[in-house]
């Protein structure tokens, strides 16, 4: 995920995510044998703000870990159609944008985002109900418009290993939870996930594991 000469840009939500991969990507810059830069960037909405002493918590953070901290201030409501309700993809690709125009405009490579294990298979399940694919979050994406790579280093680690990492170092959220992140369709497969990982513990480390298992002759012949 990370190349020789790499200028990457961190989306830095202020969640405990984000602060998680700000603090391993900035150890991994003395110990692995390759020469990467590292800026973050805060994207502000209008629907999310920081908790109060939120952005000076940030920022002292960031200049602890010796990277330029950028914020861009959004307005996501306005850009949505009149009389259509707000919606986590479309709030996602607001942000996105800003943060691609940011990556474009400091020369950077590669876009690092935060999402563990947990959000790639939340996605699958999102995206097999409510889009009728069998796709999810890649580790590696190259950007078809721009000249940029999206990357998640910690696609492979569950949000629980995130939090007790978080707790062990005294980090926590700088950001005020989205009102709207109990009423969307992540939260719902979240929970399902949840009450049938409580059945059987194995269902977290089966779903990741079944995306590196498709069985093509056990599927529908247009799918084969």
């Amino acid at each position: 995920m990370i190349e020789e000469g790499d200028r990457i840009l961190m989306a830095f939500s202020g969640g405990v995510d984000s602060f998680v991969l700000a603090r391993i990507l900035a150890e991994k810059r003395s110990a692995i044998p390759v020469k990467f830069e590292l800026m973050g960037c805060h994207v502000a909405t209008d629907i999310v703000d920081m908790k109060e002493g939120g952005w000076e918590l940030s920022q002292m953070f960031f200049d602890d870990l010796e990277i330029p901290l950028h914020r861009m201030d959004v307005e996501v409501t306005g850009r949505s159609d009149q009389g259509r309700s707000m919606n986590c993809f479309f709030c996602a690709m607001q942000r996105r944008k800003a943060l691609i125009s940011q990556a474009l405009k400091n020369g950077c490579t590669k876009i690092a985002y935060g999402h563990h294990l947990d959000d790639v298979i939340e996605t699958l399940l999102i995206n097999m109900f409510y889009n009728a694919e069998i796709s999810t979050m890649p580790a590696r994406l190259e950007l078809d418009n721009y000249d940029l790579v999206i990357v998640r280093p910690l696609c492979l680690v569950k949000e629980s290993e995130v939090k007790r990492y978080a707790a062990r170092m005294g980090l926590e959220a700088a950001v005020e939870p989205c009102p709207h992140g109990d009423k969307g369709k992540r939260a719902r497969v979240k929970q399902m996930i949840h009450e049938m990982a409580r059945e059987d513990g194995r269902v977290r480390d089966n779903l990741a594991a079944s995306l590196g298992r498709i069985k093509s002759g056990y599927l529908l012949e247009k799918l084969r």
